[in-house]
């Protein structure tokens, strides 16, 4: 594989022509899940493991051609640029 190289920016001046509604990681709300609500409030607990959760979804993946699809990184590219 190619050299891994990380970049930092400045996520509070994104570039203008990038969708900070669709690029990650300029999110206009912060994204975070947790089981802790529905735990506490409704008593949920979770009936499978993590393995299985990760595997289902990667399958489910495949299966609908999402691996096989083309991929845009024109937001990246924009993005690394203006780093």
């Amino acid at each position: 594989p190619a050299p891994l190289s990380l970049v930092h920016y400045a996520p509070k001046n994104p570039p203008a022509d990038v969708d900070s509604k669709k690029a990650f990681p300029f999110r206009n709300a912060h994204f975070i899940a947790s089981p802790a609500k529905a735990t506490s409030l409704l008593g949920w607990t979770c009936e499978r493991d993590l393995d299985t959760i990760l595997r289902e979804s990667y399958e489910s993946f495949q299966t609908r051609g999402e691996g096989s699809k083309e991929k845009s990184f024109s937001s990246d590219q924009v993005l690394l640029a203006a780093a």
